[in-house]
């Protein structure tokens, strides 16, 4: 039987049909005693996706409520236990709290951007550089760890030497803060390159922000 493509479309359509039937109370309490951590993990991931959060979390909680020898999440109770510690309850797995790397938000810039412009990653994703396939202009993002600006600091390095840093501006990113699905990362993309154009310059060709 060949192989069929896969089609984002019917994909979406079923992961919300998925998500709508499946997301009952009820449903959850039938069948999470029987599922493993990594799948409930899983499940509240296409819960997540279809933007049903309070079935995700419903899951999760039974999840851990349950007999189930659970060791990978925290029930209310440890939760309480470790804002008492002064965690906070901020304890995630890797990739939880952040979903990309900075070298994905320069990838995302240069996919804005458009023609004539690349992207190339930092030392593990740490920076990320975008810069004009003709040289004319390179440019280096990276987060500044000692900034106290309300999105962390997110700032742009001019490679050439022509010119300072510049921070990015909390008021052009996204209101929605860190990316967490491939749309999100793309919202962010077209803000940063409105930035770049913005400060930088450019052809129209160049600088032609993708649609959405």
């Amino acid at each position: 039987m060949p192989r069929m493509k896969p089609d984002p479309v019917r994909a979406t359509d079923a992961v919300a049909h998925f998500a709508s039937v499946w997301s009952s109370a009820a449903t959850g309490e039938e069948v999470v005693p029987a599922l493993t951590c990594k799948e409930v993990d899983a499940l509240a991931g296409v819960f997540r996706a279809a933007g049903a959060q309070e079935a995700a979390d419903a899951w999760t909680a039974e999840h851990t409520d349950t007999d189930t020898g659970c060791q990978g999440h925290d029930s209310e109770q440890d939760a309480e236990l470790r804002k008492a510690d002064g965690n906070g309850g901020d304890d995630f797995a890797p990739g939880d709290k952040y979903s990309y790397c900075i070298a994905d938000y320069a990838d995302a810039a240069a996919l804005s951007l458009g023609k004539g412009w690349a992207a190339k990653p930092g030392f593990l994703g740490a920076w990320g550089v975008v810069f004009t396939t003709d040289g004319r202009v390179s440019l280096r993002l990276y987060a500044d760890g000692d900034g106290d600006g309300p999105t962390g600091d997110l700032m742009v390095e001019d490679c050439t030497g022509e010119g300072a840093d510049r921070l990015v501006p909390s008021f052009v990113l996204p209101d929605f803060g860190t990316p967490h699905t491939d749309g999100e990362m793309s919202e962010w993309g077209d803000a940063l390159a409105q930035f770049i154009g913005s400060v930088w310059g450019g052809t129209t060709s160049d600088l032609a922000v993708r649609p959405r």
